[in-house]
């Protein structure tokens, strides 16, 4: 079959015999690519530094009726500052987590490249990564078809300009007025400045994104959500997030459905 150079960004690699590594890239043209570089551990001729996750290279690789065969990859940005700064890094290690969990393969992702690639370089420079974070779960969440509406309430359809104060139920995902508020769930009130944020969050154009700043109040309960509605889509724990839980000293958020 003939080969396909692409660019890539590496989520994950791992060992996949003796000699060789199992890895998982993001492409534009086909989402998820997993593949296997032959000799990749015994020696570093072919791929060099390629193979660290979050690396953005160009690939060459043969698609398979499986896993694709890599034959050579370069590198492009090994994005240092983020292995240079642990609690980036643990940001970074989350988001290639996220991606490779519930990205697709062989369907074409260019705008969920483009944000990735946005993303960490956006992260290895903001002041706030924080911030980077939740621009990033909330626009990749509305690029994947998963992130709710949050333009009225789910019940009576009451618009957002009609109150000042709302309620995220979780793990349902429902946005609701106080008047319906629901008991028994994991509720997250939200304040209408915070819920116009991320309706532009959604929808702004990439170039256009990081200057959104959430109020500083609200982003550790808002990372903390955001995180249970991801997990709340893909049945599992993120394996990161005690790694990032450590870095902020805060509890991590319980994965729902997850017994």
């Amino acid at each position: 079959m003939k080969a396909v150079d692409t660019e890539a960004i590496v989520l994950r690699t791992a060992a996949y015999s003796e000699a060789d590594r199992l890895v998982t890239y993001l492409t534009p043209a086909v989402g998820k690519l997993v593949g296997i570089a032959r000799n990749a551990r015994s020696s570093r001729k072919r791929f060099g530094h390629c193979l660290e996750p979050c690396s953005r290279v160009t690939l060459t690789y043969k698609p398979g009726t499986g896993l694709a065969w890599l034959e050579r990859s370069q590198l492009l940005d090994a994005h240092l500052a983020l292995r240079e700064d642990l609690p980036r890094w643990s940001y970074a290690a989350l988001i290639t987590e996220i991606l490779a969990e519930m990205t697709p393969e062989g369907d074409a992702q260019e705008p969920l490249y483009l944000l990735t690639r946005s993303t960490l370089e956006q992260l290895a420079s903001d002041p706030d990564p924080l911030n980077v974070v939740i621009l990033f779960l909330v626009r990749f969440m509305r690029t994947m078809g998963h992130l709710p509406d949050f333009q009225q309430c789910r019940v009576c359809r009451a618009p957002l300009a009609g109150q000042g104060q709302w309620i995220w139920q979780l793990p349902e995902g429902r946005l609701l007025c106080p008047a319906h508020r629901a008991n028994g769930s994991s509720p997250l009130e939200l304040d209408l400045g915070t819920l116009l944020l991320l309706n532009q969050a959604a929808q702004l154009p990439l170039t256009r994104l990081w200057r959104l700043r959430v109020r500083k109040d609200r982003r550790q309960a808002l990372r903390r959500a955001l995180l249970e509605w991801v997990m709340a889509q893909t049945h599992r724990p993120l394996k990161t997030l005690k790694v990032v839980a450590q870095f902020e000293r805060l509890p991590q958020p319980d994965p729902p459905g997850i017994g």
